[in-house]
């Protein structure tokens, strides 16, 4: 019968407990994503560009966790999931990069006021990218506790991830449906995309964990 190292598994231990804080940051970063584009619907764009620079200082705040937590996994020299941990933080942490570019695109929309379907389809995305974060939070903090819980956590990412798709579809099909002014069209199609990016690193980022979560369950 095998033994666990005792600081292997307080390594680990401390190395999820890093990933979790950073995912915190990472749903911090979507709550004041969403207000940003609560204030941008409401023409409040001095309260948007404050937002904004919440976002900027929660991804810079992340970041520093991501340094930390690769620094740790990179000591941990026989940790048998080092890699993959370091691939799952490498891939959360997209979500904050992408998160904030989507910031200053919404602040670069100032010509064109969204209607009523286009404010709530957008707000239910948000709430889903934000949803689906916290299910990851949730995941990585069940990884040491019960793989089985992180792979039914997991699951749930990708069931969120399918529903922001259909939000995105149904966006983009409006907007073409609309008679938008070409530069308008371009930066809402680009703004979509970008929603789109962050769910579908989302989704990644639960594949990520799947590897991890097998691998100790075994």
């Amino acid at each position: 019968m095998s033994t666990i190292d005792p600081y292997e598994a307080s390594s680990e231990q401390k190395a999820i407990d890093i990933a979790q804080d950073h995912c915190r940051k990472i749903v911090s970063a979507l709550k004041e994503l969403s207000l940003l584009y609560d204030d941008w619907v409401g023409g409040d764009y001095k309260g948007a560009e404050d937002r904004l620079n919440r976002v900027s200082r929660i991804e810079g705040e992340a970041n520093k966790l991501k340094h930390e937590l690769l620094e740790q996994l990179s000591k941990a020299t026989t940790m048998v999931n080092r890699e993959d941990l370091m691939r799952l933080a490498l891939v959360v942490d997209e979500i904050a990069d992408v998160a904030e570019g989507t910031g200053f695109r919404i602040l670069a929309i100032q010509e064109w006021k969204p209607d009523a379907n286009f404010k709530k389809e957008m707000q239910a995305l948000v709430e889903k990218l934000i949803s689906a974060t916290e299910k990851l939070r949730l995941s990585i903090f069940m990884l040491s506790q019960n793989p089985t819980k992180a792979l039914e956590f997991a699951d749930e990412v990708d069931a969120i991830e399918k529903g922001a798709d259909m939000i995105q579809r149904r966006v983009g099909h409006s907007l073409y449906a609309s008679k938008l002014e070409p530069k308008n069209l371009i930066m809402l199609k680009e703004l979509i995309a970008h929603f789109e990016e962050m769910a579908d690193t989302a989704e990644r980022a639960a594949d990520a964990i799947r590897i991890v979560a097998m691998a100790r369950s075994k």
